[in-house]
């Protein structure tokens, strides 16, 4: 059984087992109903690393792109406080740290390898977006390229508003 250890799986197998020989004259729909229950109780007796064994698909990478995004904001807010040589100094320490952190949550989704559900495909969207550093003066993506250009629209559409 997904979601529990082996010592519930074998309690909950005989419960199961249990209630299907008592119920036996009840109609499927009950029976159904009994065995969602029992198998909702056992997901509540799963231990955290149990639950993980069964957290969605790419639940890793949108937890990733979520840093991203959030350390992109940091590394922005830094920049604009940038306006002479002396802000810079003051300031590189962070921004080093801030690209540290940055290059091991992008090694770390490289690792993970692409994202196999359309809410994975939507958080690296939302990352890709969000920690692109080619930017206007008003803070828009400058692309580099038309191929560059044609990847930040499917991007952007990508994106829930």
């Amino acid at each position: 059984m997904v979601g529990v250890g082996p010592s519930q799986a074998a309690g909950i197998r005989a419960a199961r087992q249990e209630a299907n020989e008592a119920l036996g004259s009840l109609a499927p729909t009950r029976r159904a109903t009994l065995g969602f229950s029992t198998a909702a109780a056992a997901a509540a007796l799963a231990t955290p690393s149990e639950r993980a064994a069964t957290a969605p698909p790419d639940a890793a990478i949108t937890a990733l792109c979520n840093r991203l995004v959030a350390i992109a904001h940091e590394a922005a807010t830094l920049d604009v406080q940038m306006r002479t040589i002396a802000d810079e100094q003051r300031i590189e320490r962070e921004m080093i740290a801030i690209e540290a952190r940055r290059n091991a949550v992008l090694a770390e989704l490289e690792r993970l390898g692409p994202p196999k559900t359309m809410a994975g495909i939507q958080a690296v969207a939302r990352a890709s977006l969000a920690s692109h550093r080619l930017k206007d003066v008003d803070g828009a993506i400058v692309p580099v390229c038309p191929g560059h250009r044609m990847a930040l629209t499917v991007c952007e559409c990508l994106v829930e508003p």
